[in-house]
């Protein structure tokens, strides 16, 4: 298996396991792809990070998020392999269900499907406030 590096809502690096295909398409880009990712990425950690800096939150606002965040990531680590990595292709790196189709050989409804799985335990969790 191949593993791509990303942070979690702490700025800690964790490895996703990914298809080779998935992998190459990620270590393969071209120098202009790779530039606009990374841009993108900035916007997205930028708007993040000022989120984070909002000076009306208490402590225990920030407590509670970092609960909420712990339990989003663990409700994702609990998925399949397949339906993690389609649902971070999609939400963390901006793919589109048919580009992530095309990488992993499916059709854009079977992708959606795997995304909507994720979606649904997410759901499932935060309105039970409970674990997954």
């Amino acid at each position: 298996m191949y593993y791509l590096d990303s942070k979690d809502a702490d700025g800690n690096i964790v490895k996703v396991e990914v298809t080779k295909e998935i992998y190459d398409l990620f270590i393969d880009e071209t120098p202009k792809e790779e530039e606009h990712f990374r841009n993108q990425k900035r916007r997205r950690l930028t708007f993040m990070d000022m989120d984070l800096l909002h000076t009306d939150r208490t402590l225990e606002d920030d407590y509670f998020i970092r609960e909420d965040m712990g339990k989003l990531f663990d409700t994702i680590n609990a998925c399949t392999p397949i339906q993690r990595e389609r649902f971070l292709l999609h939400f963390l790196y901006g793919l589109t269900y048919t580009q992530i189709g095309e990488m992993s050989g499916c059709s854009y409804v079977t992708v959606h499907r795997s995304v909507q799985k994720v979606l649904k335990k997410i759901e499932k969790v935060f309105e039970k406030g409970g674990k997954n």
